[in-house]
């Protein structure tokens, strides 16, 4: 079964790009796991912070490493774009020796 956002896009249709894994204000996108938001890119900044971020719909996204790689190779201007942070789970160990764990986060193109 196909799940859909409130905004009524079909969550299937929109696909990961395939990137080398190598490497809570209201005004910015902060999701639980599970949880994604779709909409329009209404700005782009590559040069903030580490990895850049984008608008979407006017909110503020903070992109990771891999979110950034996969606007890079996934990007066309003024097309629909999905944020999700999944329900997995992944962990590492910090510079302390602490298990981290972590939902990671992605983002998904419309996939005609």
């Amino acid at each position: 079964m196909s799940k859909t956002d409130e905004s009524g896009f079909d969550l299937d249709s929109f696909a990961s790009p395939d990137v080398d894994e190598s490497e809570s204000d209201s005004d910015y996108i902060n999701l639980d796991a599970g949880e994604s938001v779709t909409g329009e890119i209404t700005d782009v900044n590559l040069t903030a912070g580490d990895n850049g971020l984008i608008e979407i719909d006017g909110k503020t996204l903070w992109l990771n490493a891999t979110m950034r790689r996969q606007l890079e190779s996934g990007l066309i201007a003024g097309e629909p774009v999905a944020h999700v942070k999944l329900n997995e789970e992944r962990s590492f160990e910090d510079e302390n020796g602490e298990e981290q764990t972590y939902n990671p986060r992605e983002l998904r193109f419309k996939d005609d």
